[in-house]
C-alpha cells in the first residue's frame, strides 16, 4: 500500500499512485479514473475500504471562475486526488458509513498534503462543509 497521509487522526493509503486522466472536452466532469484504485481510510478508530473505479468522472474543485484568479482552476494538479477522493463519497457515502466528518477530512488534510496554501484550504474546506449540510445523502442510515 501507498501511504497518502499518515497523521495522527487520519490515515489514507493507496495500493498505488492515483492514475488520473483529464478529458479537455467534457467541460462538467473533465477528470476521470485511468485504473481502478484501492483506498483504506483509518479515522477515530473506524477501518473503511473501498474502490475508486476505473472510469469515476469528477469536476475537480468546484471553483467558479471568476474566483480562479484568487483560489486557482478547478482542474489545479494539486486539488486532483483530495477532490477524486472527497467527490467519490459525497457520491457514495455509504462507504464512509455516512460520515460526514470523514469526506470533511479527506479534503482538508488531502489539500495540506498537497501543500495547498493556508487560505485556500481554508476556504475550500469551509465552503465543502457548508454545502455538504444541505446534501440530503449523510443521514440516510440514521434512525
Amino acid at each position: 500500500m501507498v501511504y497518502y497521509i499518515d497523521e495522527y487522526n487520519l490515515i489514507i493509503k493507496f495500493n498505488k499512485k492515483p492514475n488520473i486522466g483529464f478529458n479537455f472536452i467534457d467541460r462538467e466532469k473533465p477528470m476521470f479514473m485511468q485504473d481502478d484504485l484501492k483506498v483504506q481510510v483509518i479515522s477515530d478508530n473506524l477501518i473503511y475500504y473501498f474502490v475508486i473505479p476505473k472510469g469515476f468522472k469528477w469536476n475537480g474543485a468546484d471553483i467558479p471562475e471568476i474566483f480562479w484568479s484568487f483560489m486557482g482552476s478547478s482542474y489545479n494538479p494539486e486539488y486532483a486526488v483530495p477532490s477524486l477522493l472527497h467527490d467519490f463519497v459525497c457520491k457514495h457515502p455509504e462507504k464512509i458509513g455516512y460520515n460526514k466528518d470523514i469526506a470533511d477530512k479527506l479534503l482538508k488534510e488531502g489539500l495540506k498534503r498537497e501543500a495547498v496554501i493556508f487560505y485556500r484550504r481554508f476556504i475550500m474546506s469551509l465552503i465543502a462543509s457548508i454545502f455538504q449540510c444541505f446534501r440530503p445523502q449523510w443521514g440516510e442510515n440514521e434512525d
